[in-house]
């Protein structure tokens, strides 16, 4: 698995752990190779959030909007390519009335990662690979400052051994809502399997994993 995913993943389940509440700074994450590309943006946001996401401020239910608009990034490794990392563009509506969480994930890219990132974020940087196409639905159910959610859908690319394939993605999450720097955030660890199948017919499984970090 990917460390950069792993990372994520870890920077997500330590914030769902215990929010400690507390504000301070954290270092600075690197030059990025490609300007402005959603890789840079992962970055920034676990560089802003510090080790795992200090400055994540947890809130209470009566703190939530009635409705939300959130936008950010969803990341994810595979088993079977541990030396990528997917980065997709996610948007998404937390409904707090009703306890809905919907959007979408997509324009996801194919990054190579430097050996930076089997330490951490500082200095992680990332190199596009392959653009992927196909997009991957979001859908949970949000109770008082957590939620659980799916992640479901097919992106198409190219794999090492398997030349042109179809990824049938089945992910499920847990994750929460905090305030950082002043506007709301959610962030989310999810795991499930990637079912790839070929233009010839071969199929295999993978194991996938990642994280989700969304902000107003």
């Amino acid at each position: 698995m990917n460390t950069l995913s792993l990372a994520a993943a870890l920077l997500a389940t330590g914030f769902l752990a215990a929010c400690s509440g507390s504000s301070g700074s954290s270092g600075s994450s690197g030059t990025p190779v490609v300007p402005d590309s959603n890789f840079d943006a992962v970055m920034d946001f676990v560089d802003e959030a510090g080790t795992d996401g200090r400055n994540i401020r947890s809130i209470s239910a009566d703190q939530l909007p009635d409705r939300a608009r959130l936008s950010g990034q969803m990341l994810a490794g595979l088993e079977r390519a541990p030396g990528a990392t997917f980065v997709g563009d996610a948007n998404a509506t937390a409904n707090f009335t009703t306890g809905r969480l919907a959007g979408r994930a997509e324009n996801f890219t194919e990054y190579a990662t430097n050996a930076a990132c089997e330490t951490g974020p500082r200095g992680c940087m990332g190199t596009p690979v392959q653009s992927l196409g196909g997009s991957l639905d979001i859908a949970g159910n949000i109770s008082d400052t957590e939620f659980t959610y799916s992640t479901t859908g097919t992106l198409t690319g190219n794999d090492v051994e398997m030349g042109p394939v179809r990824a049938d993605i089945n992910m499920d999450g847990v994750g929460a809502f905090g305030e950082m720097n002043g506007r709301l955030v959610a962030v989310g660890a999810q795991g499930g399997t990637a079912r790839l199948t070929s233009a010839t017919g071969e199929t295999a499984l993978s194991e996938v994993a990642g994280a989700l970090l969304l902000s107003e």
